[in-house]
């Protein structure tokens, strides 16, 4: 199976009688406005600005997303009403749980996932003389690039927000109890 693969893979990039097939005008110059989009996304982009907007969110997200969800899930599963083990510890049901765990995640998300659609403009100074087909290529990689960067540091600097409120409050608790 993989010799076949070889075979018919090394045969359409050399050719049947051994010689180059060269790609045409056309593939190259999308190839080639492909990386140039790519190249300029990653040297335009500007990671601080999306990451601490990630821990913003992320920090703010967590703590709304625990208090609304902690809300709703007690008016759809409510408490029984008992005294939860030791002095500290209230009663919790099952749905306050549940929306514990699912409204910071939805609350950092939803946000995140809006900011990353955001208009993107591509520099159009030097796509001046280029082909139709060249802007075309450049300007739809160019937005997909810096939409994905958008979205990879945002959610990172979101988890550290998360990470950071969620050890601080551990931290609050063991010296409460402790």
């Amino acid at each position: 199976m993989f010799l076949r693969y070889a075979t018919t893979v090394l045969t359409l990039v050399f050719g049947a009688n051994g010689t180059t097939v060269g790609l045409d005008s056309d593939t190259q110059l999308r190839i080639d406005a492909r990386n140039d989009a790519k190249r300029d996304a990653k040297s335009n982009f500007k990671r601080l600005n999306w990451f601490f907007s990630g821990v913003g969110i992320g920090a703010v997200g967590c703590v709304l997303g625990l208090i609304g969800g902690c809300a709703a899930g007690e008016k759809i599963d409510p408490s029984t009403g008992a005294s939860g083990p030791g002095y500290y510890l209230p009663d919790i049901s099952a749905g306050m749980l549940i929306g514990s765990v699912v409204g910071p995640i939805v609350a950092v998300l939803v946000p995140i996932f809006g900011l990353v659609r955001l208009p993107v403009e591509a520099a159009s100074v030097q796509l001046v003389e280029k082909l139709p087909e060249y802007v075309e290529s450049y300007i739809s990689t160019y937005k997909t690039e810096i939409r994905n960067l958008r979205r990879k540091w945002a959610i990172g600097g979101a988890a550290v927000g998360c990470g950071l409120l969620i050890m601080s409050g551990c931290v609050m608790i063991w010296q409460i109890l402790r």
